[in-house]
């Protein structure tokens, strides 16, 4: 039965102007949230793909852009970024190399042309869609992390990310951002969210992502606030065998935890032994301490994306300099601060801040309370964990930055958040629908 209500939300019936924009609209929202979790990379092919498609729709005259007030802040937020890191990169040597930073910071312009498009979907379709999905696809991601750790011998699970802690931080977003489903009149909903939830943080323990672990706590705050008035009687016993659930996660995965704990207090002690000595800690210092050079030396717009990592090594200690064989300074904010200096971290600030200021910005109701929980908890996030790796820059990172983005902004504030049920009985007439339709 659900199933089907399943099947009717994602494939709406129907032969109206946009019904073939809308059916596609439905199923890569669905996609964009299963996919992170899962296969990571996936989303950054899929906007790319779904992107060019919406120039050339829009090109040919199919749709007029349109956008409301609200949308000012992201679409300010998510161009000036990309436009400073290319400015920077073109001004700075080796410029035919920064060609290639310039190309990836496009994704972010995606909203200047899918914000429109996804609008063409009747409001309050998108934002159920894609909550309800991201649980189904942390599901996925825990028995993919489990037949990883058990099977293949994988120290830290990497999903299908290709990277443990980007899947870490992937699974710990998308777990959370399920868990808003607890808001659904649908009891099968409301048991993905919270094994979406379970599982989202599963993963996070399983991939080891020691940042990703300092994001949990925050998490759990904002859904906590956001969720107050949801606990029935119902929501409380699935509450209750949630907290039992993840009690037993947290002691199933407490030596995995306290290795990891040790590994970091093992290498602050021997880097103050020893600083020469290549260890985890000791290589992140370093290179703070470099990068921190670095800015100095070129405060206003850096050294370029291209030169990163050169002018890092070229100012960190001759002990240093042969472990620092990364891509990035593992401080997203610091990585930033050397590629386009302090105009790059102002960017990169008014980027992070524009999910946010949108969400809080749209009318007053049900979508926009859920707007602002997936805002919070998706700046967090980044903040959080980037601080320690990376922010920006890596292209499952941006690509899934610009599609919660642009799933806070594409409904209305007062729709209702129907669930799947609901969406199911729209479509086939028997839910009076207190939504009205974009219209070009």
């Amino acid at each position: 039965m659900f199933m089907q209500e399943l099947g009717k939300a994602l494939f709406p019936s129907g032969q109206g102007k946009w019904h073939g924009i809308d059916r596609n609209n439905r199923i890569y929202i669905f996609l964009t949230a299963l996919f992170p979790a899962v296969l990571a990379s996936a989303d950054s092919v899929l906007l790319g793909v779904v992107f060019c498609w919406a120039i050339i729709s829009v090109l040919l005259g199919r749709y007029k852009l349109q956008f409301r007030k609200e949308d000012i802040p992201l679409l300010v937020g998510l161009s000036v970024y990309p436009f400073i890191m290319s400015v920077s990169a073109l001004l700075h040597p080796e410029a035919k190399d920064g060609l290639v930073w310039i190309v990836r910071v496009l994704p972010f312009l995606a909203v200047w042309f899918l914000l429109t498009r996804l609008r063409l979907t009747p409001e309050g379709r998108a934002l159920p869609i894609f909550v309800f999905a991201s649980g189904i696809g942390t599901i996925l991601a825990l028995l993919i992390a489990l037949f990883e750790y058990f099977f293949m011998s994988h120290y830290r699970p990497e999903g299908g990310a290709g990277n443990a802690a980007v899947f870490g931080q992937l699974v710990m977003l998308f777990g959370s951002i399920s868990f808003l489903n607890l808001k659904s009149v649908n009891k099968i909903e409301r048991w993905v969210a919270l094994f979406g939830l379970i599982a989202g943080y599963s993963c996070a323990f399983l991939s080891s992502t020691r940042s990703s672990w300092l994001v949990m706590p925050v998490h759990i705050v904002i859904l906590f606030y956001f969720l107050r008035c949801q606990f029935t009687l119902f929501n409380k016993r699935i509450l209750m065998l949630g907290v039992l659930a993840c009690v037993a996660v947290g002691i199933a995965a407490s030596p995995h935890i306290a290795k990891r704990i040790n590994e970091v207090n093992s290498d602050i002690e021997m880097f103050y032994k020893d600083p020469s000595v290549n260890t985890s800690v000791g290589a992140r210092l370093q290179m703070y301490v470099a990068a921190l050079t670095v800015i100095k030396e070129a405060p206003v717009l850096g050294y370029g994306p291209q030169n990163r990592m050169e002018a890092v090594r070229a100012n960190a200690s001759e002990e240093a300099k042969p472990y620092l064989n990364f891509t990035h300074a593992h401080n997203g904010f610091l990585t930033v601060a050397v590629d386009a200096g302090l105009l790059g971290l102002v960017a990169l600030l008014m980027c992070l801040a524009a999910p946010i200021i949108a969400a809080w910005k749209k009318e007053e109701g049900p979508t926009r309370q859920i707007s602002l929980a997936i805002a919070l908890l998706l700046v967090s996030n980044y903040v959080i964990a980037g601080s320690f790796s990376i922010i920006f820059g890596h292209d499952a990172l941006d690509a899934i930055f610009v599609i919660v983005a642009l799933m806070i902004c594409v409904d209305k504030g007062s729709v209702p958040f129907y669930s799947i049920s609901e969406l199911a009985s729209l479509e086939t007439g028997e839910k009076e629908d207190k939504s009205l339709s974009f219209k070009s």
